[in-house]
């Protein structure tokens, strides 16, 4: 997954709020605190600022075609 930041389209993006991480995949900003809040997705704080690795994102998207792939 490459984010790329909005107002500087060559810096890349190491982290993401909740919003952005929202619309990336198509789900409610309440889904995604709900995968932070049960350890599904990884998270940190920076003071109040909730943050969201794209690592994290990007392993919970690998670990998810691993596990579909061996269920077939």
């Amino acid at each position: 997954m490459r984010i790329v930041n909005d107002e500087a389209p060559n810096e890349l993006r190491l982290a993401l709020r909740a919003e952005e991480a929202a619309a990336a995949f198509g789900i409610s900003r309440a889904t995604v605190y709900e995968l932070v809040r049960s350890g599904v997705w990884p998270s940190f704080h920076i003071g109040r600022l909730l943050r969201i690795p794209v690592s994290g994102l990007e392993e919970f998207i690998e670990k998810r075609l691993t596990d579909e792939e061996g269920e077939r």
